[in-house]
């Protein structure tokens, strides 16, 4: 309910062909970053489509058509890494807002486990970015640092309820402990006879 481009399907009201628009527009989304991405690293504008399209197009997001959040929260992962290089290559604090939002984004269509997959990406990519010497050693954890707070400062109308509900949350004890006795005990309270 809290991801702002569901609010539009909200308004005009959903139908039967809502979600097709939805994963369309996001794989729109996720093409364009992927380009948008690949053109700030510097290669040629023809190579950059066709990693866009390789990526929004690709077979993750046809496997996961049917996984609605995952889908959503993947397409901003290139937003992300396009934001960072941004913010690396010019000084300002726009870029890292801009970083922020995406994942403010990713984390808000639902499924957290893409959010920390592609917030531990990105900080693969800073890594690789120091030892390469493109990005000065201070400068890019802080960039992250940003994009990260900020994200979880986005989202935290999501974030701190369902912090709350993991802490509420507990694993199940083993029915069964290994001796006999247990196991009927165990096995009766559950109408097993």
């Amino acid at each position: 309910a809290w991801y702002p481009l569901n609010w539009p399907f909200y308004v005009v009201g959903f139908r039967p062909g809502s979600v097709e628009v939805e994963l369309a527009l996001h794989a729109f989304l996720a093409c364009l970053g992927a380009y948008l991405f690949l053109s700030q690293l510097g290669v040629r504008s023809s190579a950059a489509m066709l990693g866009g399209l390789a990526y929004g197009l690709s077979g993750f997001f046809a496997g996961h058509s049917y996984h609605v959040p995952i889908f959503l929260a993947a397409a901003w992962f290139p937003w992300l890494l396009w934001a960072y290089r941004r913010a690396a290559d010019n000084r300002g604090i726009a870029n890292i807002s801009g970083g922020a939002l995406a994942g403010g984004a990713m984390i808000l269509a639902g499924y957290y486990q893409v959010a920390i997959l592609a917030f531990a990406g990105l900080a693969c990519y800073a890594a690789a970015d120091i030892r390469s010497g493109r990005t000065r050693w201070l400068r890019a954890p802080f960039i992250y640092a940003g994009m990260l707070a900020g994200a979880a400062a986005l989202s935290a109308i999501q974030l701190l309820p369902a912090m709350a509900l993991m802490k509420q949350s507990g694993t199940d004890v083993p029915a069964y402990s290994g001796d006999r006795k247990s196991t009927r005990l165990n096995s009766s309270h559950l109408g097993i006879s």
